[in-house]
């Protein structure tokens, strides 16, 4: 309760003009509000929960839910083809990028599709977009790959030191894994290439010895989630800027250029051969 007391002109010159400020009191008013507030959202709460209609809407969402994930998930991710892809991409540098530029290759396939089945278009304009689609793809693609593969060490750089940022026993955890890494290479000592044991990196190390350096399990989970999507946040972010940003504004300005220019070729083209045979 907030509540303000009759003070008087600190004045001395003139205390018999010292008036008196009001008292107020606003903690009833704030007290009020707040109750107010509270018989609304129950209020609110009361008619979503009440409603047909809502709960109508929720059950229908959900139905829709499960059917998209048993008739289209399921049978196009749970397959041999899926888990062959899975286990080739299995382990290599941040396969997200994979699923990316597997994602583009369908979506410029439909619009391709959808271009060639136009029936609104001449026959020409429709190959010349559907080739301007394509490789549109191609440049996006190879542009990502080169520059995903060129951000790497950077971005690793920036990952060792969230690492140190973010964990305060991260010095002891790396003394660690150096110790550990010095015992594989005497253990690899006379061995050829193929036979030698790996040496653990950071993520291989927290991977398997990690618990041991948290106190809690689930504070561990969390920051390896945390470790896989900073990993991960590199390819999102180029291959993101570099199909849906970059390339598109870069090339189909001159794209359209030049297939303007075949169009207008072409049909002068057909219109000299039209003359000759008449």
């Amino acid at each position: 309760m907030n509540v303000t007391f009759n003070t008087y002109n600190n004045s001395y010159t003139t205390p018999n003009r010292c008036k008196p400020r009001p008292q107020s009191f606003t903690g009833k008013e704030q007290a009020a509000e707040r109750a107010l507030e509270a018989a609304e959202n129950k209020i609110i709460n009361s008619v979503v929960s009440d409603s047909t209609f809502f709960d109508s809407i929720s059950k229908k969402y959900d139905a829709m839910c499960n059917w998209v994930g048993k008739n289209i998930c399921r049978p196009v991710f749970d397959n041999s083809v899926i888990d062959g892809i899975g286990d080739k991409i299995k382990g290599k540098d941040n396969a997200i990028k994979f699923f990316l530029i597997g994602g583009s290759a369908i979506t410029s396939g439909v619009y391709m599709q959808q271009t060639l089945t136009n029936k609104k278009m001449d026959k020409d304009r429709k190959k010349t977009l559907t080739v301007n689609q394509f490789l549109t793809f191609l440049v996006s693609t190879f542009g990502a790959l080169v520059i995903d593969s060129h951000l790497k060490k950077w971005w690793n750089d920036k990952k060792e030191q969230y690492f140190d940022l973010n964990l305060p026993n991260a010095e002891d955890i790396r003394n660690s894994m150096a110790q550990k890494n010095e015992k594989i290479k005497l253990r690899n000592q006379g061995l050829t290439d193929i036979d030698k044991e790996p040496l653990y990196n950071l993520s291989t190390y927290l991977e398997k010895y990690g618990k041991k350096h948290f106190i809690d399990v689930k504070d561990y989970e969390k920051f390896m989630t945390k470790l896989e999507g900073f990993a991960a946040l590199r390819s999102i972010i180029v291959f993101a800027l570099v199909y849906r940003f970059i390339v598109p504004v870069a090339v189909t300005k001159p794209a359209n250029i030049l297939c303007e220019k075949y169009l207008a070729h072409k049909k002068n083209k057909d219109a000299e051969k039209a003359q000759q045979v008449a």
